[in-house]
């Protein structure tokens, strides 16, 4: 298969692994934005491993998690997403809103969309 370039400012859609055989309209939608090179070497550390994993997932997700859609809170109703600054980067407590588990999976579909251009394969669908 011939290789696509990546789009780095456009974003791509991303459903959790455990919410995938929901229905359509229960799913959450995060609108996640692949990594640019020296954005994979801030993650990574001299090993080529990610570092720290918890704060490497916080750092990425400040920079690349643009939205989401349909994310409900404990009570069933709908988180809102909160940005601030001029690049619209989520707010800590935004990202905090996300378990740490699905803040894993969703930096290993940002750091997959880095390298893989297929958008059906990265999203799991």
């Amino acid at each position: 298969m011939r290789p696509i370039a990546i789009a780095l400012t456009d974003t791509f859609p991303y459903v959790l692994e455990e919410n995938r055989e929901d229905p359509e309209e229960e799913q959450t939608v995060f609108h996640l934005r692949p990594p640019t090179v020296q954005e994979d070497e801030k993650y990574l550390n001299n090993s080529g491993q990610l570092a720290k994993i918890g704060t490497k997932a916080h750092e990425m997700l400040k920079d690349h998690l643009k939205g989401w859609e349909n994310f409900p809170g404990p009570d069933g109703e709908l988180v809102e997403f909160q940005a601030s600054g001029s690049k619209d980067k989520p707010t800590d407590q935004t990202i905090s809103r996300i378990a740490l588990r699905h803040r894993i999976e969703l930096m290993n579909a940002i750091t997959a969309r880095g390298r893989e251009a297929d958008s059906e394969e990265v999203k799991g669908k």
